[in-house]
Parts: C-alpha cells; structure tokens; sequence
C-alpha cells in the first residue's frame, strides 16, 4: 500500500483520470509494468518537487512562478 501514498490527496475524480489513463497507455507497450512503474515514479518525482516549489514560495515571499523562475536563473549563474 505504500506506493498508493502518492494519491493520498488527489480528489478521487482526478485520481481515476490519472491512472485510467496510465493503465491504458500501458497495454500498448512491450513491458507494461515497467511502464506502469515508470509513470508512477515520474508522478511521485513531479509532487516532491511541486512541493519543494512551494515551501520555497512561502520562504521567499513570492508567488510559485517566480520563485521558478528566480531558481532556474541562480542553477544557471556560476559558482564562485
């Protein structure tokens, strides 16, 4: 059940959507489990990192877009 954490606060609606479509992708590939996992690996990477992006907003004071922007811009600077 652990890997279920993931949908934890997804509305049931969007949850269905999400994997309905997942699943469908995946009886067209040749590892559709491998699929599956993949898939599932990139949600969970994609809802660390909205919520990084969002602690980050709040420590900063400033909405998500910016913040975005403004970290994109300091990887990209030089370290000195």
């Amino acid at each position: 059940m652990k890997k279920w954490k993931t949908f934890y606060n997804i509305p049931e609606p969007d949850k269905t959507f999400i994997l309905g479509g997942i699943i469908s992708r995946a009886l067209y590939d040749d590892n559709p489990v491998g699929y599956i996992n993949n898939k599932l690996k990139e949600l969970r990477k994609t809802m660390f990192s909205n919520k990084i992006l969002e602690a980050a907003s709040v420590f900063l004071g400033i909405d998500k877009k910016s913040t975005q922007v403004h970290l994109i811009k300091g990887l990209k600077e030089p370290v000195l």
